[in-house]
């Protein structure tokens, strides 16, 4: 087995370029990657949505939000918190799901 010297140099072609945003976050929530666009996260709509939810307790503004960062992922979000039995999905399940989400986002909050 070939081993890499500690001190040997990267090649320059592998290396992220220090000015470039990466153009999506990856969450990992209820065992499966979720791909959040980086603009979705640099959204003024979805900080003022966030800033209602927090000085209002308005519920509402959760599935707004959870479009806002999921974007077309948005089914795929529903059908695995999707109730089998009642085909519907829960606040209780989309409101954690949020949570979980936000939480994978920025693991330091």
């Amino acid at each position: 087995m070939t081993t890499v010297p500690a001190n040997a140099k990267k090649p320059a072609d592998r290396k992220a370029k220090k000015d470039e945003a990466p153009t999506a976050l990856t969450a990992t929530v209820r065992g499966r990657d979720w791909q959040i666009p980086a603009e979705a996260v640099d959204d003024f709509e979805l900080l003022d949505a966030f800033a209602q939810l927090r000085q209002t307790d308005d519920v509402s503004l959760v599935p707004f939000i959870l479009r806002r960062l999921l974007d077309e992922q948005w089914r795929d979000a529903m059908n695995l918190l999707r109730n089998k039995n009642t085909g519907r999905v829960s606040l209780e399940d989309g409101m954690e799901f949020t949570q979980e989400l936000m939480g994978a986002l920025n693991p330091n909050s």
